[in-house]
């Protein structure tokens, strides 16, 4: 029983070493919104975090605000630190990379059917 024990712990310990490596090598950074606002209001905030962390957990940097309450939307983006992010490879989602377009900081099809309040600050 007690060599069981200590298969278990080696196994463990060793389980817990290849985390840890992983931890440390693999940072992926994607730009993604954070809920922020009260019940059934929502905003977002866009940051840039680890991958690993919970949509409205840890972050690193706040690059930009959206509220899609407002008619028409309000978009507010830090155009120089969402490029930073992005030409350190940061990887956008799906949601924040076409706010980013529509805001103007990385190229691309804008819809044009959708006028808003976008505001680029640098």
């Amino acid at each position: 029983m007690v060599h069981c024990a200590l298969n278990r712990t080696v196994t463990r310990y060793y389980f817990n070493s290849l985390i840890f490596q992983e931890r440390e090598h693999a940072s992926v950074i994607k730009l993604r919104l954070r809920r922020m606002g009260a019940k059934r209001q929502p905003s977002y905030r866009i940051v840039a975090a680890d991958v690993r962390s919970p949509r409205d957990g840890r972050f690193i940097e706040i690059v930009g605000f959206y509220n899609p309450q407002t008619e028409p939307y309000t978009l507010q983006v830090n155009t120089e630190r969402a490029k930073y992010w992005i030409d350190h490879g940061a990887q956008p989602t799906e949601t924040v990379r076409s706010l980013l377009v529509k805001s103007g900081v990385i190229p691309g099809r804008a819809d044009a059917g959708n006028s808003a309040q976008a505001t680029a600050t640098s």
